[in-house]
């Protein structure tokens, strides 16, 4: 659903923080921004919520969400980043344009919360992606996905938006 809005607008959406579904304006276009909230579903048309009735979150560069370029590059706090924990000892992904999460059935509030689930929750531009764990101290139940660069210009290469 990114992907298509951004073929057809040029640009990714910003988030819902109003909790109504639709986007909503980003305060900022500077690639050292990011900007979180909700994922903007009236606007994608997708569902409003995960498989645990929990509002999927979404957090994007400011520097897509105007139209961009293939030389686009996020950089200082505009860089959202991927790790496999809390410490980001290994790095998945950076500098990706939109991290899309689900805070799984425990909505990262509930006991039990591991310091991974709480890395995704602070409202950062550091996210943690691994597999389901109910390790006493280290619960994980989130879903991490992310729109890399490479994916992004792709597309939209591909459906003749860029360069």
């Amino acid at each position: 659903a990114l992907i298509g809005f951004a073929i057809i607008n040029g640009r990714l959406p910003c988030p819902d923080t109003t909790g109504d579904g639709v986007e909503d304006a980003c305060p900022s276009v500077l690639v050292t921004a990011t900007t979180g909230g909700n994922l903007p579903w009236v606007t994608l048309g997708m569902p409003n919520q995960d498989p645990w009735n929990q509002a999927y979150q979404y957090r994007v560069n400011n520097a897509y969400t105007t139209t961009f370029t293939l030389s686009t590059t996020p950089s200082g706090n505009g860089v959202l980043r991927v790790c496999s924990d809390s410490t980001c000892a290994s790095l998945l992904a950076s500098s990706v344009p939109a991290v899309v999460y689900s805070s799984g059935k425990n909505g990262a509030i509930q006991p039990p919360v591991g310091v991974d689930e709480q890395e995704n929750a602070n409202n950062d531009r550091t996210f943690v992606s691994h597999a389901f764990s109910n390790v006493s101290g280290s619960e994980f139940d989130d879903i991490v996905v992310w729109l890399s660069q490479s994916v992004l210009a792709n597309r939209m290469v591909a459906a003749g938006k860029l360069p």
